[in-house]
């Protein structure tokens, strides 16, 4: 049992080294990542388009980079936490080919001089869209659909830090072997996190809400099975409580109340995984889940091609 308290991520290091041992780090989200010395721009030719190759390094080293003003390295990362930081959506939305699953790539961005977090994101994502041919699509899809027929038995709040600002989730771990290492998806989010840039946004609050949301992502929806929340006391808006469960379940949940405030939800369960938590939850402040399904908008790769390691002439 644990509890992930909010914090503000823009605090946090951006660069990390391969985990070291395994077998002996704390289970996720908890696991230590060891701080790099700050790591200096690569020595490659100025230019606005990443360089992407398949890295040599071994999965079990892990990802591992850093960013500045105007660089940002990625190294032996796998692609679907990748894009599902770029396109700012859940890893279950991603669709990848077999062979794209499996690899680990290098991506390195040496600009010819600074530029902000949202130009940095963009430049990297138009990037990866052209060497894997990214499109997003609609897919007719078994989903979970959150209602609310007679409204929620929660206090509607009015607080100005409501967006993620304090509060908790709680989860349980499952299995009985030894915890594995921080989650892949959990290093890559933090590596993509670039708070040292400065950022276009007029609204810190919700740069705040983005950056917890894809800390939830990651840290729960990149061990599935594992990890299974269990109890939540936030305050939230529907949308952002779809987003804090989905990582957990085996289809997206969508949020269809028409509820438009934040609430202040106070839930703990014994359940041991996020469905029927679900479940729990939605019984005690009167939310309705149903089966159904949705036109629910992907992010599909096509290219099955792997850059070929060294390749940095592009």
């Amino acid at each position: 049992m644990g509890s992930l308290p909010f914090f503000d991520p823009r605090r946090a290091p951006t660069q990390y080294s391969p985990r070291e041992g395994a077998a002996h780090a704390a289970p996720p989200p908890f696991a230590p990542m060891r701080p790099n010395p700050p790591l200096r721009k690569p020595g490659l030719s100025p230019s606005t388009d990443p360089r992407i190759w398949e890295t040599r390094q071994s999965p079990d080293d892990g990802p591992s980079g850093g960013s500045g003003p105007d660089y940002w390295v990625l190294q032996n990362v796998p692609l679907r936490p990748v894009l599902a930081r770029l396109y700012d959506v859940p890893e279950s939305r991603i669709e990848l080919p077999e062979p794209l699953e499996r690899r680990r790539y290098d991506l390195v961005l040496a600009l010819p001089g600074p530029v902000t977090r949202e130009t940095m994101m963009r430049l990297m994502r138009e990037g990866v869209e052209r060497e894997f041919g990214v499109t997003r699509e609609q897919r007719v899809m078994d989903v979970d659909v959150l209602t609310a027929p007679h409204g929620i038995r929660a206090p509607e709040s009015d607080r100005a830090d409501h967006l993620m600002g304090f509060g908790s989730v709680g989860f349980a771990m499952r299995g009985d072997g030894p915890p594995t290492g921080p989650p892949d998806g959990l290093l890559v989010m933090e590596l993509m996190n670039l708070h040292t840039l400065p950022s276009d946004s007029a609204s810190p609050d919700a740069e705040m809400h983005r950056a917890m949301a894809h800390m939830m992502r990651a840290g729960f929806g990149t061990v599935p099975g594992t990890v299974a929340i269990n109890s939540i006391s936030q305050t939230l808006s529907m949308a952002q409580l779809c987003e804090i469960l989905e990582p957990g379940l085996d289809r997206p949940l969508l949020d269809e109340t028409g509820l438009t405030g934040s609430y202040a939800i106070n839930v703990h369960a014994e359940t041991v995984n996020t469905r029927e938590f679900l479940r729990v939850l939605s019984d005690r402040i009167g939310l309705v889940v149903s089966a159904e399904q949705r036109d629910v908008s992907m992010v599909v790769a096509h290219q099955e091609r792997a850059p070929s390691f060294g390749d940095t002439s592009r």
